[in-house]
């Protein structure tokens, strides 16, 4: 947890296998869902802050090695970062109120 105000957490989540929904359906399942998920959350609280979209996005993706002939090789072993997701200013302008 980076940030907690009341029933709100900013949260820096790490994925181990990078299946579908991983985060999602495993935070649900610990009963503390993402915001704005419509699936996996809580749609009371998502009524209440007005999220429409899931509040969870990736700070730092980081590319394996990956083979020539992949159309994707230009991305092989490239690390890009978001320096300023506006998910942490969605956090601070909810958690103000």
């Amino acid at each position: 947890v980076i940030r907690q105000s009341g029933p709100f957490a900013l949260c820096r989540i790490g994925l181990i296998t990078g299946r579908t929904h991983q985060i999602r359906a495993y935070l649900s399942y610990l009963g503390h869902p993402v915001l704005g998920d419509i699936k996996y959350g809580n749609r009371k609280m998502n009524e209440r802050t007005g999220f429409k979209t899931q509040a969870l996005c990736a700070q730092r993706l980081t590319f394996a090695q990956i083979p020539e002939d992949n159309t994707l090789h230009y991305l092989s072993g490239r690390v890009i970062k978001l320096t300023d997701p506006e998910i942490v200013k969605q956090f601070d302008r909810l958690t103000s109120e």
